[in-house]
């Protein structure tokens, strides 16, 4: 937004620097209520009145853009925008541009999203608790519970023949992290063929199958094969899943939450609404 990109030149009234210490002193000698100053008219257009509950919903909109400028500049600039707005809104209600096809279907679609984004945070987002954001993730805690992890080393060979003359070295006592260190093609080698903690699902197939199959502190007795090659693995621990402490994740349970909520209200709304598509190959690939 032009805007935005010349507050530091011509386009930040010179007045609104010099008086904002002022503004800032009187606010602090005279508190008033939230309610009167959000509502406070600081300055008007045209007779048009911008107030400070203007200036907060501008700083949501574009606050990011603010980048490197210091809070203290935050209010004469959003106040400038907000300014420039209006009056280039103005000029382009004198030009006719509302009349165009194009100026319609935008502010069509601005306002479809507008009442979504109330109409969700009404019925979702407003309504989610601090108590059911914990609810939920105490209930995700309890699955990981009873979920297993393990810990297993490999080594990853070429060839099958490869892989038993490695089983056939460990059952004659060889140490399985130095022969990681020396025989395995895969990139863990260096870690002495160290792969960490990982739940079931995590691994190919043939791969997960094994290392859950086995019990800690033993090597697979056959090679593994998967795509990546031949595969002697060992287990060194398991455990079951533990879920992050709280104050890490909420806001990733609380969106989790917001979303299951948002799908169910889609799938009523939909169930309910009368859809018709033009073309039959756009409603499959809808229900694909």
């Amino acid at each position: 937004m032009t805007a935005l990109r010349t507050w530091h030149a011509a386009g930040l009234a010179a007045a609104l620097l010099l008086t904002l210490p002022a503004h800032a002193q009187q606010a602090a000698d005279n508190p008033q209520p939230a309610a009167a100053q959000t509502n406070k008219t600081l300055v008007t257009v045209n007779g048009t009145a911008i107030t400070q509950a203007d200036v907060e919903f501008a700083k949501q909109l574009v606050g990011q853009s603010l980048g490197q400028i210091p809070a203290n500049q935050h209010m004469q600039l959003l106040t400038n925008l907000l300014i420039e707005i209006q009056l280039l809104a103005e000029a382009g209600e004198k030009a006719g541009v509302g009349n165009s096809e194009t100026f319609k279907r935008q502010f069509n679609w601005m306002r479809l999203r507008a009442l979504r984004d109330a109409f969700v945070e009404a019925q979702i987002n407003s309504k989610i608790s601090d108590a059911d954001v914990k609810a939920s993730y105490d209930e995700i805690a309890g699955e990981l519970d009873k979920q297993l992890e393990v810990r297993a080393r490999h080594i990853l060979l070429k060839t099958e023949d490869e892989a038993k003359a490695v089983i056939a070295e460990l059952d004659g006592g060889a140490d399985f992290a130095e022969l990681a260190k020396t025989k395995s093609t895969g990139p863990s080698a260096s870690r002495g063929g160290d792969l960490g903690f990982f739940g079931r699902g995590r691994m190919v197939p043939s791969f997960d199958k094994a290392a859950f199959e086995m019990k800690p502190g033993t090597y697979s007795k056959e090679p593994v094969k998967s795509q990546f090659g031949w595969h002697v693995i060992k287990i060194e621990e398991s455990r079951a899943r533990k879920m992050p402490p709280f104050d890490q994740v909420k806001d990733r349970v609380k969106t989790r939450l917001q979303t299951q909520k948002l799908d169910a209200l889609l799938s009523d709304l939909r169930g309910k609404a009368d859809i018709k598509y033009e073309q039959p190959q756009q409603q499959q690939q809808q229900q694909q």
